[in-house]
């Protein structure tokens, strides 16, 4: 039999019906060991150049920025063994907390490109819910819920075809969608404001604190004024798109 291989080099799936969410055991091995490759400092002992006597201890300044995320303090210690203990006991048997350690170290780490593609690849073999994306300021990362290709390119093209208003708009909506603490409210609001920012200063630019409403009714008693290249033949496709 011929097993499939998959590419751990996109953000998008075919069809998500089988993908996990949390952190299902075949995924929890390099999970873990993803967490303490990114928590983890190499000393060599003062005046030795033997690579075999470098040993590997906790980063406290990385679990510290990982506490400051999280906003949750994790048991103190002054040796460095019981520092990781307390620190792998608040997320080590909890699937979702494991994903908060995760998400706070892409959010806190400088190298966003290099962890993003290192963890990319234990999340799409294993078939997780979620991918790694870097952030729109290029500062940090997040995980978001995987989606469609189709849905994925239109959202990119979006944000690269729109004004900066109506682009960050966009972008927060698509986290209030898709992020791992979504918001349906917020991203509904975004979603509005982000289509205001795009058509407001074109189709009303003379109307004050213009809103979606007044597109509509501009659009509503004009239709032969605009068109789109969706659906020419639908004379009040623009109309519809917006409501």
């Amino acid at each position: 039999m011929t097993m499939a291989t998959r590419s751990a080099t996109t953000r998008t799936v075919i069809n998500d019906e089988s993908l996990k969410d949390g952190v299902p055991p075949w995924m929890k091995g390099s999970i873990l060991a993803f967490i303490k490759s990114w928590t983890t400092e190499h000393h060599r002992p003062p005046g030795t150049t033997d690579r075999r006597l470098v040993v590997e201890i906790i980063s406290r300044p990385r679990v510290l920025a990982i506490e400051r995320y999280l906003q949750f303090g994790f048991p103190p210690a002054n040796h460095d063994d019981d520092y990781r203990r307390g620190f792998e006991s608040y997320y080590s048997d909890d699937e979702f907390k494991t994903l908060d350690v995760v998400e706070a170290i892409l959010a806190t780490n400088n190298n966003a490109s290099i962890v993003v593609a290192a963890l990319n690849v234990i999340l799409v073999e294993s078939g997780s819910k979620w991918i790694a994306v870097i952030n729109d300021n290029g500062q940090g990362a997040r995980l978001d819920e995987r989606v469609d290709s189709s849905s994925t390119n239109a959202y990119e093209n979006a944000v690269l075809e729109t004004s900066n208003q109506s682009g960050t708009y966009l972008k927060a909506s698509w986290s209030g969608a898709f992020g791992r603490n979504p918001d349906p409210t917020k991203a509904y609001n975004d979603a509005i404001k982000a289509m205001e920012a795009a058509t407001c200063p074109v189709i009303v630019p003379a109307q004050k604190d213009a809103t979606l409403g007044h597109v509509i009714g501009e659009l509503t008693a004009h239709p032969d004024k605009w068109s789109t290249a969706i659906n020419e033949k639908e004379q009040n496709i623009g109309v519809e798109m917006v409501r």
